[in-house]
């Protein structure tokens, strides 16, 4: 297992995160190797890495589970086929997390429809895959999409993050092969990594998908 690191710097936005992770992969440029952002701010993250690598693009879907009590705290996250929910949750009742849940599947698969209503996920059995995510401070989102990944039996998993903590990096070798981050501090401050910071909506990440297709999957 590896990881890449460099020291902190300066990132305009996440395109150009995106364009600093592909240098660090430039090694996959052009092979048979996948690209998967998981959305949102992933997504349009591993977007711009596919461009530059000259690979096909996907989106996964995730969703994190909010804490009843503080929709600030996240209970774990989830994929359309995998859920991870954190070891100290055991206080919350299990009615509500089997609840939220099955309303986050649902959301999951109707965001999945509304981004490409006429095709299935790829296929990325025998292949590399590298999921690329935001800035992370508790890996729950991109957790989700590795371990739903492994089940299709990719040959790798490389996970691709602009920011992270040493801890989160250290979670994710568990499951992934390698981790590559531009930025891994004691401290990571999401709002505060980017000079330019703005939301991306479900319509903006179904229109890098379309993009995808037409200029390089």
């Amino acid at each position: 297992m590896a990881m890449t690191i460099t020291q902190p710097f300066t990132v305009q936005n996440r395109e150009h995160a995106g364009s600093l992770l592909a240098e660090k992969l430039r090694c996959f440029k052009d092979s048979k190797t996948i690209v998967i952002g998981v959305s949102h701010g992933g997504a349009l993250i591993g977007y711009h890495v596919a461009s530059v690598l000259h690979l096909p693009f996907d989106v996964v879907p995730c969703k994190k589970i909010d804490h009843p009590a503080d929709t600030r705290e996240s209970i774990g996250s989830i994929s359309l086929n995998e859920v991870i929910i954190h070891e100290d949750g055991h206080d919350i009742p299990r009615e509500y997390i089997r609840r939220q849940i099955i309303l986050s599947q649902n959301v999951l698969k109707a965001q999945l429809a509304f981004y490409k209503p006429n095709q299935v996920q790829k296929n990325t059995r025998n292949k590399t895959v590298i999921i690329v995510g935001d800035v992370s401070t508790n890996a729950d989102d991109v957790l989700a999409a590795v371990r739903g990944m492994k089940k299709q039996k990719p040959v790798k998993i490389i996970v691709a993050l602009p920011a992270a903590t040493p801890e989160v990096i250290n979670r994710l070798l568990r499951d992934a092969d390698e981790v590559v981050v531009l930025d891994a501090e004691r401290h990571v401050y999401p709002e505060a990594f980017y000079e330019e910071r703005c939301s991306i909506k479900d319509d903006e990440v179904k229109d890098l998908i379309i993009k995808a297709i037409e200029e390089f999957n």
